[in-house]
């Protein structure tokens, strides 16, 4: 992270400094450039959800699980995994507030989803 900011080769996109060149801009098929959903390159709905916060919550969720009934303490703790990734992604500016929220939106979906299956309710 140090290195890429204070080189300016691949920085985040919300923290682009005006009038830098990005490294990953050049490269066809690489970065920003590769978007096609607006005219300038931007495409700014390509990080929704965070799947960086999405992953994390996940291992925190199994972790969790699989603890909470012989160490309930323990179990807590791995909860730290997700919330470390929720701050570097903001600070990183790799991702909005809501990206962060549409992930974990999601997850409660599919956690949903399993439990209505996992009891029977849904027979498709």
């Amino acid at each position: 992270m140090v290195g890429s900011t204070w080189s300016g080769s691949s920085w985040p996109h919300h923290l682009v400094v005006r009038k830098t060149i990005s490294r990953l801009a050049k490269v066809p098929g690489r970065g920003l450039a590769s978007a096609p959903a607006r005219g300038d390159g931007a495409n700014l709905y390509s990080a929704m959800p965070s799947m960086h916060v999405g992953w994390s919550l996940w291992c925190a969720y199994a972790v969790w699980c699989a603890l909470r009934a012989s160490h309930p303490r323990s179990a807590l703790l791995s909860w730290i995994f997700p919330l470390g990734m929720v701050t570097v992604v903001l600070i990183t500016g790799n991702h909005y507030v809501l990206d962060i929220a549409g992930s974990t939106v999601l997850l409660g979906v599919s956690i949903a989803v399993r439990r209505i299956v996992a009891l029977g309710l849904f027979r498709g």
